[in-house]
């Protein structure tokens, strides 16, 4: 299977989907020994559309399918994640990886993150298998959602300081060894038929969806956290 091993990024990423500070996307194979150092953007304008964008300051991308299962082994994001202007966004957004089916261990986000729509977390955005061990987050997560947006509305966010979501789907997954230090903030724009509740912030884990996260173990986190509207 293939390799990225012992390399590092100190340029900015630009891009439309599966966006990564070292790897855009993975299916199978292994990332290990590397690091980016330079800002990962996206290229969607929140003003657009919400189709999926997966977006880590490592990896873009793992996918969803069920026979991957990429390995992130040693590595790290310093670099910046989004713009603080909020004018572009991801559906999925990581500090090591936007999207997760696979292992992640030894790794850590020191980078902020900004984005202008949904699941984010400081080392995972989308959580949808596999296993994430001896992981921390220091960056600080700033989420803004455009309530003026109907799919805003319904849809909400979901930010934590380790991953932003957990799916109920895929493989069971499990979380050990890992801590946030960051502080987590989600803010709608307006209160134009934005319901705030649909807002799930966790210094840990946004959003646990269902029962297929099988255990956390020695974890911890600040009490720095916010949702407002």
């Amino acid at each position: 299977l293939p390799t990225v091993l012992n390399s590092y990024s100190t340029g900015n990423v630009r891009g439309y989907t599966g966006v990564g500070g070292v790897v855009g996307m993975m299916y199978n194979g292994s990332v290990a020994g590397s690091y980016n150092l330079g800002t990962v953007q996206s290229s969607r304008a929140v003003s657009g559309g919400r189709e999926p964008l997966n977006m880590g300051g490592v990896v873009g991308d793992t996918t969803e399918d069920t026979k991957a299962n990429a390995v992130i082994y040693d590595v790290y994001n310093a670099g910046t994640i989004g713009d603080d202007d909020y004018e572009y966004y991801g559906r999925h957004v990581g500090g090591v990886v936007g999207r997760l089916s696979g292992t992640v261990e030894k790794a850590y986000n020191t980078g902020d993150i900004y984005n202008g729509y949904s699941t984010v977390g400081g080392i995972a955005g989308w959580w949808y298998s596999g296993n994430m061990t001896n992981v921390f987050n220091t960056g600080n997560i700033t989420v803004r959602v455009d309530s003026s947006e109907e799919n805003a509305r319904t849809a909400g966010s979901q930010v934590g300081g380790i991953a932003g979501a957990s799916s109920n789907e895929g493989r069971p997954k499990a979380l050990k060894n890992a801590y946030n230090l960051g502080t987590i903030r989600s803010f709608a724009v307006t209160n134009s038929g934005y319901d705030k509740t649909l807002n799930s912030v966790g210094g840990i884990i946004g959003n646990v969806q269902g029962t297929n996260v099988t255990s956390i173990t020695n974890v911890y986190t600040t009490n720095n956290l916010y949702a407002a509207t």
